[in-house]
């Protein structure tokens, strides 16, 4: 891979309303729980980066807070990718 190809920086935001308002999957009980964008959102959130940027070798995560999940990733290519995860956003919060 030359040099130029390789992804040093990432920012991925995927704020979602699944939880905030009435969807099919809002009586889910296990996305009720505190966390769950991470099991919902982050893996397909890894199949983008891994790839571009190489295999996670840390991670470093804050405390869920006013139900976003907000973690930095860095990778063996020498990347790095901020990263920040909702599934109960509002629906205007969303587009922003």
């Amino acid at each position: 891979m030359e040099k130029d190809n390789i992804w040093t920086q990432a920012n991925i935001r995927v704020h979602a309303s699944v939880m905030a308002t009435k969807s099919p999957y809002f009586d889910s009980a296990w996305l009720q729980a505190p966390g769950a964008a991470l099991w919902d959102i982050g893996p397909h959130v890894l199949s983008a980066l891994i790839p571009m940027m190489g295999a996670v070798t840390a991670i470093e995560a804050q405390p869920e807070q006013d139900g976003f999940s907000i973690f930095r990733t860095w990778h063996e290519r020498g990347g790095v990718a901020d990263v920040s995860l909702s599934i109960r956003c509002t629906p205007d919060a969303v587009a922003k």
